[in-house]
């Protein structure tokens, strides 16, 4: 700085006309080469949307593509890096980037990394992990092109070339998915995931539950979110405003448990890159505004039945259509839900959501269309049949979505197991009842914070071995020092 004072103290008027002349023509071009890359970033999304038809680069029905079959069309499409991606036991997404003409190795060998600098994984004497692709997740990001072209994979974590990772969190889903499969079930899941938009750290706009968007920008804006989502393989059933200012949802439509897994991690990916490169911040914090509606992942969930071709909750025989099945799966659900609360609400700011009214639920219970209730059958205006379901209203999007959905699983395969009783739907809204009240009906409630959850996870042999006891300790270790780190910091709210 001390040369630029001296340099331009030097310079006479005649050259300093000069000299600010060539910095504004500098910065011109500058700005033309962020306009032309920000024009190619959404019209690469567009042109992609009409070009690749497929959403993944292997369709359901190509199960016995080789690598050297994928390689090739990966060659064809001019592809020039691989992203290699997974998620720790938190649900962060990591990322190694290939460049294609040393992708094969990478598909055929895997791809090695460093675990101790990511929690929940080994030490540093035993440190190293290899990432295997899952071929049938392989699918480009849309919005490069040409010398960015970049295709992009989820991949399992490995101990040895041969063993799985045990707390690895996908391998606990498919470990969760494989033992529905031995009473020759699978379960359905659809996610309704909402979102705030900042744009210079306040909320996008004070718009309500779904207002349009007036301004054709927005309108636009809007529609490139869900064409790089459904581009990216995300199924996008429907896009609005929700309650709070800047607050967006879209829901997913439903597939198997590991699919919407992947799907929920590829839109929080998909969402960041979009809202930078629009001037925004996307916010996946529960409750960024004291005062106004948090935002949640509504999870929705059914089980099939392989054998006989049918939605296994729903019965024309049973009160509200719903089966023997479904009530002893959504009593287990009902019976561990404090048990795995600290998976579902994972931050110390779940909790700050989770707090009467602003339609997020506190009571432990079920009801009908009831949204003051933890479940609900939600309606089912078309084919009761085949939209029979449960919809659990706490979780956010910050949780793990392969541990979240695992653990919906077996505590429902639990209730099946022990044979529980369901007990009758709630129809009273809770949010309007008396505290009294609610403890004479013997309603209990959700842990209040996350140190609370922990307490009562601590204690889970259910979570212990769902997670691994390895899975297990670093969990419960990783978030008990941030309630330490949150208890001994000195917040705004103490300051005022």
């Amino acid at each position: 700085m001390i040369y630029k004072i001296i340099i331009l103290n030097s310079l006479t008027k005649g050259a300093m006309k000069k000299y600010i002349l060539y910095l504004s023509f500098c910065s011109l071009i500058f700005i033309n080469i962020i306009n032309t890359l920000e024009q190619d970033f959404f019209k690469n999304i567009l042109q992609n949307k009409k070009s690749l038809k497929h959403k993944n680069l292997i369709s359901k029905n190509q199960k016995n593509e080789t690598v050297e079959s994928i390689l090739e069309k990966l060659e064809q499409e001019d592809t020039q890096f691989v992203s290699f991606t997974f998620v720790n036991l938190f649900g962060d997404l990591k990322e190694i980037i290939v460049p294609f003409d040393k992708a094969k190795s990478a598909f055929i060998n895997g791809l090695t990394f460093d675990s101790s600098s990511i929690p929940g994984y080994f030490s540093t004497e035993e440190s190293d992990m290899i990432l295997k692709p899952d071929l049938s997740t392989l699918r480009f990001l849309p919005w490069t092109s040409d010398l960015h072209k970049t295709a992009w994979v989820i991949c399992d974590i490995y101990k040895d070339r041969n063993t799985l990772y045990e707390s690895d969190s996908r391998y606990i889903l498919k470990k969760a998915i494989k033992e529905l499969n031995l009473i020759n079930c699978k379960c359905n899941i659809g996610v309704e995931l909402e979102f705030f938009l900042y744009k210079n750290s306040e909320p996008l706009d004070n718009k309500k539950y779904i207002d349009p968007d007036e301004i054709y920008s927005r309108q636009q804006e809007n529609h490139i979110i869900i064409h790089t989502l459904k581009g990216m393989g995300v199924d996008v059933e429907k896009f609005h405003h929700e309650v709070a200012p800047g607050q967006y949802e879209f829901s997913i439509k439903y597939d198997n448990a590991l699919e919407i897994a992947d799907q929920v991690i590829i839109s929080k990916y998909a969402l960041k890159v979009l809202a930078n490169q629009l001037g925004y911040q996307v916010i996946f914090l529960p409750k960024p505004i004291y005062g106004k509606n948090g935002s949640a992942m509504h999870i929705h969930y059914s089980i099939y039945d392989n054998l006989e071709n049918k939605n296994a909750f729903y019965s024309c025989d049973n009160d509200y259509n719903f089966s023997d099945l479904g009530k002893k799966f959504l009593a287990g659900n009902l019976s561990y839900i404090k048990e795995f609360s600290a998976i579902l609400n994972p931050l110390i700011n779940s909790y700050k959501r989770l707090v009467p009214d602003f339609e997020a639920p506190v009571y432990i219970c079920w009801g009908l269309k009831n949204r003051s209730a933890l479940f609900r059958l939600p309606l089912m205006h078309d084919e009761p049949d085949k939209a029979m379901r449960i919809e659990i209203r706490s979780p956010d999007v910050n949780c793990n979505p392969y541990l979240a959905f695992s653990a919906i699983i077996k505590t429902g395969l639990k209730g099946i197991k022990e044979d529980l009783i369901l007990n009758k739907p709630i129809t009273q809204n809770l949010f309007k009842l008396d505290v009294s009240k609610i403890r004479d009906m013997n309603i209990k409630v959700l842990p209040k914070n996350l140190s609370q959850a922990l307490d009562v996870m601590q204690d889970s042999q259910m979570v212990k071995d769902l997670l691994t006891p390895k899975g297990f300790e670093e969990y419960i270790k990783v978030k008990r020092q941030e309630c330490a780190n949150f208890n001994s910091a000195v917040t705004n709210w103490e300051l005022n």
